[in-house]
């Protein structure tokens, strides 16, 4: 037991530059009996962004998520190296159409999570969050062009 506290310690001491500096914006995301869900995002739309994505990170508030955007349609792959919180991801098309959500992804796993589909656009948020909120394939995705998130 003492070496797990050492080692959550040591885990959560190297998270001091965790904060991220990424752009944050709103997302509601419109379910298929019309309700919505509003979240704020951090976007990742370059390489560098979307390399880091949420590694590190101890927490992720419940109302938050990260949005990777790429520049073309096309089938992506994530894994959970590093990654600390247990994660719904969500893959949506360029019209912002859910297409495949992978739930209750492993913290700190190196699997491959395929998108299944061509995608634009992927939505990390807290594990469970998706079957909380009633989210499911065929929901949109629309992103807040005006920014501020939640």
């Amino acid at each position: 037991m003492r070496y797990l506290c050492l080692f959550l310690a040591l885990m959560l001491a190297g998270c001091d530059n965790v904060p991220s500096h990424l752009p944050m914006t709103g997302l509601t995301i419109t379910t298929a009996d019309g309700g919505t869900v509003r979240l704020g995002v951090e976007i990742a739309d370059d390489d560098a962004e979307r390399a880091q994505g949420l590694m590190g990170r101890p927490i992720l508030p419940e109302d938050k998520g990260m949005l990777f955007i790429f520049e073309k349609e096309e089938m992506q792959s994530f894994w959970m190296h590093n990654t600390l919180v247990p994660l719904d991801m969500i893959f949506a098309d360029s019209a912002g159409r859910i297409v495949f959500i992978h739930h209750r992804a492993k913290p700190m796993s190196d699997d491959q999570i395929s998108s299944r589909f061509p995608v634009k656009m992927v939505l990390e948020v807290n594990a469970g969050l998706a079957k909380r909120r009633g989210i499911a394939v065929g929901d949109t995705i629309t992103v807040d062009k005006t920014g501020g998130g939640n």
